[in-house]
């Protein structure tokens, strides 16, 4: 006879997880999550690490990030932060300026497609991971995120389910657009 699997008894509602079985679970699930994320990203022709890349970028706002502040942020090579720097900006996403008075250093930032292109992936990522949990019965992962919120953060929380609002919940605000620099010395990237 087959033993259930962690999700198994996840998704009927099961009781008593021990540690192991959390971790397994957990492991799993990071795991199909990851996959669904990686296919939510590939709709909008987007790789993991450009993502991130663009992800970082906007984070900073208008007046962009240094490509070495880049690499270190994202634990990445910079020749490799390079090489995708050239690509994201062969598309349009980004664009490459060199700072003055040290031209040495390249700042990246994110042009208007490519803030469009990072909320498309968004708002994709988030359709497919609400889907995948779906999937479960509502009870049981109310129950699974108590649980690990204190068998792994050590809180005593109550997590209670939405209740179904006459209008449609308002999405949180993403950042507005980037604008231009005021910046007279900033000046495109040589190629």
């Amino acid at each position: 006879m087959r033993a259930k699997s962690p999700w198994m008894q996840f998704s009927q509602g099961g009781d008593g997880w021990d540690e192991m079985q959390l971790a397994a679970m957990l492991r799993s699930g990071w795991r199909r999550a990851q996959g669904t994320m990686a296919r939510a990203l590939a709709e909008s022709s987007l790789s993991g690490l450009e993502y991130h890349v663009l992800l970082a970028i906007s984070a900073v706002g208008e007046t962009g990030i240094r490509q070495v502040d880049l690499a270190q942020e994202l634990s990445v090579p910079e020749g490799k932060i390079s090489v995708l720097a050239r690509h994201l900006g062969e598309r349009k996403l980004i664009e490459a300026l060199r700072s003055e008075p040290d031209r040495r250093y390249v700042r990246l930032r994110l042009k208007p497609a490519g803030l469009k292109v990072l909320r498309a992936a968004m708002r994709s990522q988030r359709q497919h991971l609400a889907a995948l949990v779906q999937q479960f019965p509502e009870g049981a992962v109310v129950q699974l995120i108590e649980f690990v919120i204190k068998s792994y953060l050590g809180l005593d929380l109550t997590v209670r389910p939405r209740e179904l609002a006459a209008e449609p919940l308002t999405q949180p605000q993403l950042p507005a657009e980037p604008r231009r620099a005021q910046d007279a010395h900033a000046q495109p990237a040589r190629k």
